[in-house]
């Protein structure tokens, strides 16, 4: 059975914070705000690449320790997968207003079991 404190720690991901820095939004998963975000992005070769990483969230690890044994072909992974696109649909929204230039997926790796929710934006 999981604790409530890192069951805490992986539901912050279903509702995260999010940045615009430099005209490119960014899940900023900790709440680090856009100077700590920044200091991450120099990491990277450019602003596009650290966009693309850092915007890649993966949500395995909460089904693991919640659910235990579940298989990626279940409906029901997308239905919890959709519950974060809803989210994040609504917390972008609210707070940038409609982006036709930015996309939410949910991205499934059969071959090792991942599930991810990436956020894109169209450059």
């Amino acid at each position: 059975m999981i604790d409530p404190w890192t069951l805490a720690q992986l539901l912050k991901d279903v509702s995260p914070s999010f940045e615009m820095i430099e005209g490119r939004l960014f899940v900023d998963r900790d709440s680090l705000g856009s100077d700590k975000l920044r200091e991450a992005i120099g990491q990277y070769k450019n602003l596009e690449e650290a966009q693309f990483w850092m915007n890649i969230v993966p949500i395995d690890t909460l089904l693991d320790d919640v659910c235990g044994s579940w298989s990626i072909e279940d409906p029901a992974i997308d239905a919890i997968a959709s519950i974060y696109l809803r989210s994040w649909q609504t917390a972008i929204l609210s707070r940038f207003g409609y982006r036709k230039d930015v996309s939410l997926e949910i991205y499934k790796d059969a071959e090792l079991d991942d599930v991810f929710i990436i956020l894109r934006q169209a450059s």
